[in-house]
């Protein structure tokens, strides 16, 4: 649960950054670079840790769009298969667990 409560955190916190205007791209960069950093650990034990409830599970999953986001933008009908896969499981984890997939 603190996993996840950092995880959700952060990634608020870097949804905040991406498109807010700021006096130079550099900064933006500079803060999202720090943010992903901070990111970074939390994602790796995440990962590392078994899923033993529906929950923890849907921790990992919720993560997958923002690796692979590839997966998660534009129409499911203009998704590859392999997407479309990744896609359909990663929203029927969260549906079943009650989570938002977006953060």
């Amino acid at each position: 649960m603190k996993l996840e409560s950092q995880f959700i955190a952060l990634i608020a916190e870097l949804d905040g950054q991406v498109g807010e205007p700021a006096p130079t791209d550099h900064f933006v960069t500079m803060t999202e670079e720090a943010l992903l950093a901070r990111l970074d650990p939390i994602e790796r034990a995440i990962m590392g840790s078994p899923a033993q409830t529906i929950t923890g599970l849907s921790v990992k999953a919720r993560d997958l769009p923002r690796v692979r986001s590839e997966y998660s933008k534009g129409p499911i009908d203009q998704t590859g298969w392999e997407g479309r896969a990744v896609r359909v499981l990663v929203e029927a984890i969260c549906e079943v667990a009650r989570v938002p997939l977006r953060i």
